[in-house]
């Protein structure tokens, strides 16, 4: 699959010609390997672009860990995920080569928050961008998770694209990989995102990461065959609870 070149206005902010000297003293010819101001194939009439289907995520490698938690050049060996602030990855759509720099097994899309009052061109330029962001890092060797985590707005036929939802404009039929974080007063959100994942999928055992969430969280995530992962603060939590009661 060859690498185009296009305008940098795809990239707002990139603003930086690989081989720039760093003030730290780095080169950053020696970090970039795709180029960033890239454009992908896309099969619908917005440009999003389309993922590698051979390069979706086969298993949850472990640990998998906040994005910003650690450093990003610490080796880190499992998944990477980005349920989180957005002010602590918005700096990727700049830099994305930096998720690369710890080794990840396995890395889910930046989950650009949106809500139900988030205008659709807004969403719809989300949508872009993690799409965007998932094939560079796919081209630079990473698997990765789909992710579901949105507002059921954009989980509805996208127009003009046919009968695909709008959040998974360039995601392959058959996708199986997906990820989504759950919130502990309503774990039934994840349903229909399950339903979404099987019904793209096209299989009733998709490979389903959710991060986060309570025990009836765990218990659904069982019942489901997903598999599931407390959120860091928990795993803290837990560690310190442990600690106090030996």
């Amino acid at each position: 699959d060859q690498v185009s070149r296009a305008s940098s206005m795809l990239n707002p902010g990139s603003g930086e010609a690989p081989g720039e000297a760093r003030a730290d003293g780095q080169d950053r010819e020696a970090e970039v390997t795709v180029p960033l101001d890239s454009i992908w194939p896309s099969d619908n009439p917005w440009d999003v672009p389309c993922l590698l289907p051979e390069m979706q995520a086969e298993s949850v490698p472990y640990p998998v860990w906040t994005w910003g938690s650690i450093g990003h050049r610490r080796p880190m060996p499992g998944t990477w995920h980005f349920y989180t602030a957005d002010a602590k990855f918005e700096s990727l759509w700049k830099r994305p080569n930096r998720v690369a720099a710890s080794g990840p097994g396995a890395i889910c899309e930046p989950n650009f928050s949106t809500t139900d009052q988030t205008p659709m061109a807004h969403a719809l330029w989300g949508v872009f961008r993690r799409r965007w962001l998932g094939r560079y890092w796919q081209q630079l060797g990473l698997r990765l998770f789909v992710d579901l985590n949105v507002d059921a707005r954009l989980h509805c036929p996208c127009p003009g694209g046919g009968d695909c939802p709008v959040n998974l404009l360039g995601v392959p039929r058959g996708w199986r990989s997906y990820s989504s974080r759950a919130h502990a007063g309503d774990p039934d959100s994840l349903l229909p995102e399950w339903e979404i994942a099987k019904e793209w999928s096209g299989s009733e055992s998709p490979l389903f990461l959710v991060v986060g969430g309570g025990k009836a969280v765990k218990a659904l995530a069982q019942q489901h065959g997903w598999v599931w992962v407390p959120e860091q603060i928990q795993q803290i939590k837990a560690r310190a609870a442990e600690a106090a009661n030996p």
